[in-house]
């Protein structure tokens, strides 16, 4: 949208800018008690530092705007805190920081739609990328959900009972497919086929990629010689064996270091 100047000062989009900087000011000052529920789950951090860091930005820019419309500047020091007891956990930090995001993304639909009416195009550029902004938190907390609920779980003891091919071996590829339905739910597609099959999860304590040494971050590039880059695709080499039959795996560790792991066919 074109900027335009005719809409500045309209009570009703300055009336908005004053609650969006309440909001984003709750935000920033909730996420900002929120380090120790995250602080071993790099996932979940860097989730709430960037959610964080940008209801910061958020609140300078829209006081920023407020200013130019002419409006009178929110005093926000006694508003309460969204959260004043840290979540829990690492994971029902990420969920509460999706409320959140959720919340201010619908005032901002709002907010753009007062300011459209209002012929204020300044104003409904910088809500635009705000509530853009937004709507990627959102998807950035339910992609990093999956990995931080299967590390809580690794922390006290459960994981991957799966006996599909993959997750007998140690190529656990419960975490990727539930990505995969999360973006189907949510985006109406799967993700992108990968160039390399990531292991998300350490291989399972005993599995044959266990005992040769491969860690969470380590990639199977191919089977047998095959490119994979899906559970699907990992699953339909695997399955080419019969039970107790050998595959052979290139793999590639974290460090660069490229290999080859011979496993048999179990499950």
């Amino acid at each position: 949208m074109s900027p335009h100047s005719a809409g500045l000062g309209s009570d009703e989009v300055a009336d908005w800018l004053v609650d969006l900087i309440r909001i984003e000011t709750r935000i920033a000052d909730s996420l900002g008690h929120w380090g120790g529920s995250v602080r071993d789950h790099p996932e979940a951090a860097d989730t709430i530092e960037r959610a964080r860091d940008a209801a910061t930005s958020h609140r300078v820019a829209l006081e920023a705007r407020l200013e130019a419309t002419g409006g009178r500047h929110a005093s926000v020091a006694s508003e309460p805190l969204l959260v004043l007891v840290p979540p829990s956990s690492a994971s029902a930090a990420l969920r509460r920081a999706a409320d959140v995001a959720l919340e201010a993304a619908f005032a901002y639909e709002a907010a753009y739609q007062t300011a459209r009416l209002a012929y204020d195009g300044d104003t409904c550029d910088l809500l635009e990328a705000h509530l853009g902004e937004y709507s990627a938190m959102v998807a950035d907390a339910r992609r990093a959900l999956p990995h931080t609920v299967a590390r809580e779980l690794r922390g006290v003891g459960v994981t991957c009972a799966c006996r599909c091919p993959m997750c007998s071996i140690g190529a656990c590829g419960c975490v990727r497919n539930t990505l995969a339905t999360v973006e189907l739910a949510w985006a109406g597609q799967e993700p992108a086929r990968a160039a390399a099959l990531t292991l998300l999860v350490p291989p399972r304590e005993g599995s044959q990629l266990a005992e040769a040494g491969l860690e969470e971050g380590d990639r199977i590039l191919a089977v047998d010689g095959d490119a994979v880059g899906s559970n699907q695709e990992m699953q339909v080499a695997l399955r080419r064996h019969e039970v107790g039959q050998e595959a052979r795996l290139e793999v590639e560790r974290l460090n660069g270091q490229r290999y080859e792991v011979i496993v048999r066919r179990v499950g």
